[in-house]
């Protein structure tokens, strides 16, 4: 029997990390089938579809019609609901053509049933290249169970999918054959995520932060748009919890916490000072974590920055390919010091990676100029220009002005100078403009104590406001009529694709990555670094020029769109990590003699940490001791000053009660005292 109705709803809202994977698989679905008989503990996320995405949903069993009603108040999707009394009722011919290239999302939960459904799915899903399907799977009999997961695998891997066990005891997932599957369940459901043999990717990823500063929100958005668009299962490994955890995990990845030193410094943070013993501690980390990383059994390893070597380590130990994605020059653009040398650590970086993924042809040209392209290419990145809804405080104050922005950590590299300089110039030529300065900055560090004392010397206070770090830069980008990127040597310069994507027009240095980005006099204009006088010029032509804003900023978004789209960064990972799939880690013998290097000094390494906790526990039991003497003795001054003050009140109240008793005596008595 067969009812049709309408419901709004989705996908379930389960917590978890099979509700993240489906709530991304929804944004390229353009069809998603569920398939279900069960209770109603599922919400909507209904938001999570893309615009083009058809929702049909087979119920099997009239009450489920009631569900599917109260659940379609909750979303503004529509959704054909099927109400059906056995997978033989499936009229999946009026969903799904016999062969498409469109991806299409299957979820199943009808216990009993998985097979028959699967059996049901086969002869029209055989042509289809990208079929993702989920499968909510109850096992019957513990007798019954071997046979149950022979032909619930059977089924699945009839449709050409590779599967995977999803929310296992850490929350991770493993690929999933016969005995996995056995081991997993023991009575309890289990979730399995399925994707087309043909694409199935399983990351892992190294992050060198777990903050969410540029090169780790390019990192999370790699994570969404392949797990969206080409549904990759993604581990990204990070140093600490932190927001980045919780952004990755919110789009299906699963995450693990390994202690990750650098194996360089960075001379704007004066405790970023390394060592071969905290390296020797990390790499000691690295190798008791290696065991939950090798049970996911990840096609490859990526690391997401110069910063950290522990991703090529952990794919050696694995012998699974390796590409690296360098978002930095390292020393040009942000001064980092390595411990084992620049040059010799670049070098490594190629040696020890099947594959390097250059953010901009600029960072290839100077770190990677004689590797050839197959092992060396440029992708570029598309930043999430969403809001994300985070209070934002006000950036402008100033009606009428010309509202200039520039964002970017205050250190000397990025250039802040110039901008306020520039604003300087402005003002004293009769221009009225308005600077809002955004990023990180510590008011006591040379560089930002200076910029502070030239905005109050140069009498620009009322135009020029330091923000600070701010939870969401892109609604002040929104505002702002004019983006500033004065970095001495930008990498890529995210912020600039950011406001190109916004239609702001952006004024950067000629310089790395930003002359990658800016088509001189076309969309932007470039200007050569430290040169406040020229900065101003081109600043001076929108302010003399208004209606030319927004013209620039159509041609800086079609710009932006059409470099994005010719080499997409989630496309480029995607075609590297499948080619290799299935190959070895790179050979790299100078990493080899690094690992033995620190596996050596391990013990002597923890030998040192341990004594240097010694020596700080003892200082803090001395303090500890100083403080506790200073408390008694404070006390003891109280206690004293306490009776004191009660003696004095003890008299003063006799003197009282004497003069009370003879007024004429002590006035008298006060007389001969007074002077």
């Amino acid at each position: 029997m067969s009812g049709v109705g309408t419901d709004r709803t989705l996908f379930p809202a389960r917590d978890g990390r099979a509700a993240a994977l489906l709530r991304q698989f929804a944004k390229t679905a353009t069809t998603f089938i569920e398939i279900a008989v069960a209770d109603d503990s599922f919400a909507s996320l209904g938001s999570a579809a893309g615009p083009g995405c058809r929702v049909v949903r087979f119920l099997g069993s009239p009450e489920r019609e009631v569900v599917a009603a109260r659940e379609g108040q909750m979303s503004d999707v529509a959704a054909d609901v099927h109400i059906v009394a056995d997978a033989e009722d499936l009229d999946l011919e009026s969903v799904l053509s016999p062969a498409s290239v469109e991806p299409v999302v299957i979820r199943i939960d009808w216990p009993g049933r998985e097979t028959a459904v699967l059996a049901r799915l086969r002869s029209i899903l055989v042509g289809h290249n990208d079929v993702r399907v989920f499968v909510e799977w109850t096992p019957g009999a513990p007798g019954d169970r071997a046979a149950e997961v022979d032909a619930l695998l059977g089924g699945l891997q009839e449709l050409g999918l590779d599967v995977f066990l999803l929310e296992g005891r850490d929350g991770g997932h493993v690929r999933c054959g016969r005995r996995q599957l056995l081991d997993a369940v023991g009575g309890a459901a289990a979730t399995l995520c399925c994707v087309p043999i043909t694409m199935s990717l399983d990351l892992c990823a190294f992050s060198h932060s777990s903050e969410l500063g540029g090169a780790e929100l390019c990192l999370a958005e790699l994570v969404e748009q392949m797990t969206s668009r080409f549904g990759t299962l993604f581990t990204v490994v990070l140093p600490s919890d932190g927001p980045l955890r919780e952004r990755v995990e919110s789009m299906g990845a699963s995450t693990v916490i390994i202690e990750s030193p650098w194996w360089c410094a960075d001379p704007a943070l004066p405790a970023s000072a390394v060592t071969e013993d905290e390296l020797a501690i990390g790499f000691l980390h690295l190798r008791r974590a290696l065991p939950e990383l090798g049970s996911r059994s990840p096609d490859a390893v990526l690391t997401s920055t110069v910063t950290i070597p522990w991703g090529a380590v952990a794919a050696a130990a694995l012998d699974r390919p390796h590409v690296w994605w360098v978002h930095e020059y390292g020393r040009r653009d942000h001064g980092f010091e390595f411990l084992y040398g620049y040059e010799e650590s670049v070098a490594l970086i190629v040696d020890a990676s099947s594959h390097v993924i250059a953010t901009s042809q600029a960072v290839r040209e100077e770190l990677f100029p004689g590797v050839p392209p197959e092992k060396c290419s440029v992708a570029s990145y598309a930043p999430d220009v969403r809001p994300s809804g985070a209070d934002v405080p006000a950036g402008f104050w100033r009606p009428g002005a010309t509202r200039l922005i520039h964002t970017g950590r205050v250190v000397r590299t990025k250039g802040q100078e110039d901008a306020l300089r520039a604003v300087k110039l402005l003002a004293e030529g009769g221009r009225d403009v308005e600077l809002c300065v955004v990023g990180a900055m510590d008011p006591d560090a040379e560089y930002a104590s200076r910029l502070l004392d030239y905005v109050r010397d140069a009498g620009i206070a009322d135009r020029v406001h330091f923000l600070g770090s701010v939870a969401d830069v892109i609604p002040l980008i929104r505002e702002a009529h004019i983006s500033l990127t004065c970095s001495r040597h930008e990498a890529y310069g995210r912020v600039t694709s950011e406001a190109m994507l916004l239609e702001t027009p952006v004024i950067g240095t000629a310089t790395g990555g930003t002359a990658e980005l800016i088509q001189d006099g076309f969309d932007g204009f470039l200007y050569p670094p430290g040169d406040a006088a020229a900065l101003a010029d081109k600043v001076a032509f929108f302010v003399d020029h208004p209606d030319e804003i927004a013209p620039f900023g159509k041609r800086a978004a079609d710009n932006m769109h059409r470099k994005i789209e010719a080499d997409r960064v989630d496309t480029r990972f995607f075609d590297v990590c499948l080619r290799h799939k299935g190959g070895s880690s790179p050979r790299s013998a100078a990493l080899a003699r690094l690992s033995q290097q620190w596996r050596e000094r391990t013990e002597s390494a923890l030998e040192r940490r341990l004594l240097q906790r010694e020596a700080v526990v003892r200082d803090l039991e001395r303090r500890t001791r100083d403080l506790q003497a200073e408390f008694a003795e404070r006390t003891e001054w109280a206690l004293a000053l306490q009776r004191e003050i009660t003696e004095m009140r003890s008299t003063f109240a006799w003197r009282v009660r004497r003069a009370l008793k003879d007024p004429k005596r002590a006035w008298s008595t006060i007389r001969r005292r007074s002077p």
